[in-house]
């Protein structure tokens, strides 16, 4: 099972995001003030490949500041283009 977590410093385009991604049931997870994470578990690994394209897909077509991401532990930066 692969995880992936999602960095945001806004609470509304944290939950503007888990709506664009909620084929994949992600969790809102507060961590601090203004500090939010949204989680997703994949439970086969061409999902992983799905998920991020339609991350980019909402981030380019919102022109969202970048996010960072975390796949397993691996971070990475997703940017709008």
């Amino acid at each position: 099972m692969k995880h992936l977590s999602i960095l945001l410093r806004d609470r509304a385009t944290a939950e503007a995001i888990q709506a664009a991604l909620a084929a994949f049931n992600p969790a809102l997870v507060e961590q601090a003030e203004r500090e939010y994470l949204v989680e997703v578990a994949l439970a086969r690994g061409d999902e992983l490949n799905a998920l991020l394209a339609a991350l980019h897909r909402y981030t380019a077509a919102h022109s969202l500041p970048p996010a960072k991401v975390d796949v397993d532990g691996s971070r990475y930066m997703l940017y709008a283009d």
